[in-house]
């Protein structure tokens, strides 16, 4: 398991791609995304507003939660459900392996989270195709579009190497 930093939680405030501003996010999904076939989702409202805007991402992720609040079941697309755990400021060993294996599945997938989804971005740009699309919604700010290329794997990888590897 890897834990956040303060020192990355401050750099982690930057988003790693283009900040699509609150509001204009149903408007850029429609005319950006929807034509792509490997988006990846990563928050509940992330998700629940690329499916309503008609998409149908490979791999959504979602902690049914949205500012530390529950909430109800959002919209899917998905063809399979996996649920597992991951605690707040941490990629757990158990999030990665079950990110790798929705990335190569041939359904569409949902991982649940029990806990955070909040940090799931880095192992989703690492082990996402290039020329993929990753999608994480900037608290307060609007939704983060991550084109996936070998710079930002790089940096996504840097960022995780940089936690602090702790046995779970």
């Amino acid at each position: 398991m890897y834990r956040l930093t303060d020192h990355l939680r401050e750099e982690l405030k930057k988003p790693l791609g283009l900040l699509v501003k609150k509001g204009k996010e149903a408007d850029y999904i429609r005319k950006n995304l929807l034509n792509k076939n490997f988006v990846i989702t990563v928050g509940d409202r992330t998700t629940e507003s690329f499916v309503l805007a008609g998409g149908r991402p490979k791999l959504e992720i979602v902690d049914l939660k949205e500012k530390r609040s529950t909430r109800e079941k959002t919209e899917t697309a998905a063809e399979e459900i996996i649920k597992i755990k991951n605690e707040p400021g941490t990629i757990s060993d158990e999030a990665i392996e079950a990110i790798k294996n929705s990335l190569n599945s041939h359904k569409r997938v949902r991982i649940e989270i029990e806990g955070e989804e909040d940090l799931l971005g880095i192992p989703c740009i690492i082990y996402a195709p290039e020329g993929s699309y990753v999608l994480y919604g900037q608290p307060n700010e609007g939704l983060v579009v991550v084109r996936v290329d070998r710079d930002i794997k790089n940096k996504a990888n840097a960022i995780l190497l940089s936690m602090e590897k702790v046995q779970n």
